[in-house]
C-alpha cells in the first residue's frame, strides 16, 4: 500500500509491502515550498517516466521506483489505468512525483491546501 500525505512542512510518500519492494524505498519526502503544482493524472500510464534507474518496470503494467527521462528525474509508484497524483517540483532532488493513492483527489486537495496554491484536481 502506498500513501501520500502532508507532514509539517514535508509532503511524505511512505510504501509497505511489496510497494516497498518494488520502489526499493519505504518513503520519499519533499518540501511543500518545492511543490510548483499538484494534479490528478486519470491514467498515470499518460506519464511518461523514462530510463528506469532503480526500481520495477512492467511495460504497460507498473513503474515503481526511480527513473529519469533527458534531465527530468521522477519518483513514480504507479499502475497502468489507475489515477494518479502528479507533483511538478522545483528546487529538490526530484523534478516530479507521479504516485497512485486511493483517493488521488482528496490527496491533491491536501496538498493545495497546505501550499497555499488553487486546486487542479480534475485531470
Amino acid at each position: 500500500m502506498t500513501t501520500l500525505e502532508v507532514e509539517g512542512e514535508r509532503v511524505v510518500v511512505r510504501f509497505s509491502g511489496r510497494h516497498a519492494v518494488m520502489a526499493l524505498a519505504r518513503s520519499v519526502s519533499v518540501p511543500l515550498a518545492s511543490v510548483r503544482s499538484a494534479t490528478v493524472v486519470p491514467d498515470s500510464w499518460q506519464v511518461r517516466v523514462g530510463w528506469r534507474l532503480g526500481g520495477t518496470f512492467l511495460p504497460r503494467r507498473l513503474a515503481f521506483g526511480r527513473f529519469r527521462k533527458g534531465q527530468v528525474r521522477t519518483f513514480a509508484a504507479m499502475y497502468a489505468g489507475e489515477p494518479a497524483v502528479l507533483l511538478e517540483l522545483e528546487g529538490d532532488h526530484w523534478d516530479r512525483l507521479c504516485i497512485a493513492v486511493e483517493d488521488a483527489e482528496a490527496a491533491v486537495r491536501r496538498i493545495t491546501a497546505a501550499t497555499g496554491q488553487s486546486t487542479d484536481a480534475g485531470g
